[in-house]
């Protein structure tokens, strides 16, 4: 019998306390084989300062029953002694638990069958169980054979067909990695520190297949088409009322089973969504948009590296083609479901690079409204774009890309020049310098506002470098433009030899001559940070009288910025006109108070309607 192993297989029930986190076997790999006579070897992964002794564990077979046993060990690593000789090809069950408490919830129950194998007696001793130290806890990305059969549940039954897990409570499952973002070895804190799994699927149409794997590591533990089972813990991440089933495995309980393996099938997926519920099926799924999507809005493109996409074009705003009310309304709710957001799975603010269009956005490779994309392929979720549950990310079902996506220009394509507008007389253009400050937050006497200077006040660059970028790009836009009166809006309240729109003429005339432009010199005109302006060509036009504005009218002289006036003499014609630069209260920032009249009515106009339909008729009173 000295040349006979005789072997037995064991059940590791893992318990769902918090203080054990997994249980690692001798051979760490497809179960545990003990010759008859030996010590069953386990390493427990415990919180710090947990101690397991006999009452910790429990030994039961299917034929023998329960059975005796001593234990001996400490630090994690134990040897659990059978007190009696086992029988060759028994199924036994080892239980760890804590404080005597049964083994009847359980983290992961993974059965290990082995037979009785005759073989030489091995001529090495096989390796001793080593724990992880302390600054290396979770296990590092190892490959084992895993069973054939699937472990756990289905990930269709975690998700369910609601809008929140239909499964919870701690669960296993086994998939291939479809999207893998865990820790780059940049920045851990731009990382989603997760990955996605699916399934082959429940055959239920209206439940997602796929989900995500929060593994909280800065570490990678998987690559994209690898065989996985993971054990973890079900929840829903909030973010501002919305949520993202995941399976949270704490950079423990995941088995690399095998690698390289083909990815499922990819889900096809057609804007518009049938209804809003209909997104929701598709939650952690590898889909593709086989259609030609368009790029309909980028504002969040640089502050959190994602575009929304629509098909059959770009979408209106619902007012600007309904009145209103349900005719807006109902337009809205068409646009919510006919767009889908594109991401590059970086929660940083503020990426560097910038994502799209791929391999980075360029001066020289840009992406505008109107471009088109076909084929957006990636998984799809719901979920915001930042790391902080706060500021302007969204939340939203967006596609995080797997496949980097081609957009095309020529739907829209960038001018090269300044539009034809003919054999004019004189040219009029307006310009939002969007918080044109040459003032910044380290400047001593600060900003203006409400009759106060404060550096908090200081809304554009935060400093030099920045000026300079923003000061190039918007005097050389503007003297491009070419036109004889510019109004310009979001320039600094700020007056004096050095105030912002003298900086920006002086630049514009260090191009194109001393002179070449001019400035309606107001001072400071209401109590706002910011304020509207003019800028001229004396050349071609010439201000007739002082300037006139309203900051003494409400809403201008409360929350909305005054508008400016001026009349002007054609230096050709001597025909005299008026040019009003206006810039209406925003629609963000509502009221506190539902019942105040500038508060969102839901008929599509959003907040401070009031004061801007209010604004808006001093102005043609005026």
């Amino acid at each position: 019998m000295r040349n006979i192993r005789l072997t037995y297989s064991f059940v590791l029930l893992i318990m769902s306390f918090a203080a054990i986190g997994s249980v690692f076997a001798q051979d760490g790999a497809s179960g545990i084989t003990v010759e008859v006579g030996a010590p069953i070897s386990l390493y427990v992964n415990t919180a710090t300062g947990t101690r397991l002794d006999a009452t910790g564990f429990g030994l039961t077979c299917q034929q023998a029953g329960a059975v005796d046993f001593s234990v001996s060990g400490t630090g994690g690593t134990y040897e659990i002694m059978p007190g009696t000789a086992l029988t060759p090809g028994d199924t036994c069950l080892v239980s760890v638990f804590l404080d005597g408490v049964a083994a009847n919830n359980f983290l992961a129950s993974v059965t290990l069958p082995f037979t009785v194998a005759a073989m030489t007696e091995p001529t090495t001793t096989p390796p001793p169980v080593t724990p992880p130290s302390e600054s290396d806890a979770t296990p590092t990305r190892t490959v084992s054979a895993c069973p054939e059969t699937m472990v756990g549940t289905t990930i269709g039954a975690i998700q369910g067909s609601g809008a929140t897990f239909a499964l919870g409570n701690t669960q296993a499952i086994t998939g291939i990695v479809t999207a893998d973002f865990e820790d780059d070895g940049d920045d851990a804190t731009s990382d989603l520190r997760g990955f996605y799994v699916q399934d082959a699927g429940d055959g239920d149409d209206a439940t997602s297949d796929g989900i995500f794997v929060f593994t909280g590591a800065d570490e990678r533990f998987v690559n994209v088409g690898d065989s996985v089972q993971v054990t973890g813990t079900v929840a829903e991440f909030p973010q501002r009322g919305e949520s993202e089933t995941q399976l949270d495995a704490n950079g423990t309980g995941i088995v690399v089973c095998s690698s390289a393996n083909p990815l499922p099938a990819l889900v096809k997926v057609t804007l518009p969504f049938a209804s809003a519920d209909a997104r929701e099926r598709y939650e952690g799924m590898l889909v593709t948009f086989p259609q030609t999507l368009t790029v309909t809005e980028l504002y969040l493109l640089g502050r959190h590296g994602e575009l929304i996409l629509s098909s059959g074009g770009r979408l209106p705003q619902p007012t600007n083609i309904a009145l209103p009310g349900a005719d807006a309304e109902a337009g809205q709710q068409a646009n919510d479901l006919n767009q889908i957001v594109i991401d590059d799975g970086n929660i940083t603010e503020d990426p560097d690079p910038i994502s799209f269009p791929p391999p980075e956005l360029t001066a020289d490779n840009t992406v505008r409204g109107g471009y088109t994309v076909t084929d957006v392929t990636g998984v799809l979720t719901q979920s915001r774009g930042r790391a902080t549950n706060n500021g302007n990310s969204t939340i939203a079902y967006r596609v995080r890309v797997t496949t980097p996506p081609t957009f095309n220009s020529a739907p829209n394509p960038r001018p090269t020049q300044a539009p034809d507008v003919g054999a004019a007389l004189l040219k009029v253009a307006s310009f939002n310098v969007l918080n044109y400050f040459n003032s910044f937050t380290i400047t001593p006497s600060g900003c203006f506002l409400g009759g106060h200077l404060s550096a908090s006040y200081c809304r554009g660059a935060n400093s030099q470098l920045e000026f300079d970028r923003q000061r190039a790009k918007t005097i050389n836009a503007i003297v491009a433009l070419d036109a004889d009166i510019v109004g310009l809006v979001e320039i600094e309240n700020d007056e004096g030899d050095n105030q912002a729109i003298a900086d920006l003429v002086a630049g514009a005339n260090g191009i194109v001559g001393d002179g070449t432009y001019r400035f309606i010199d107001t001072g400071r005109i209401g109590g706002d940070a910011i304020r509207v302006a003019l800028i001229y060509k004396p050349a071609a036009v010439t201000p007739s009288g002082s300037f006139a504005t309203l900051e003494d009218v409400y809403p201008f002289d409360t929350n909305t910025r005054p508008p400016l006036a001026q009349l002007w003499l054609d230096n050709k014609t001597y025909e005299q006109f008026y040019v009003v630069v206006n810039h209406l209260k925003s629609k963000g920032s509502c009221p506190a108070s539902a019942n105040d009249e500038n508060a969102d009515r839901g008929d599509g106009q959003s907040c401070w309607n009031a004061d801007r339909v209010l604004a808006a008729t001093e102005i043609a009173d005026w």
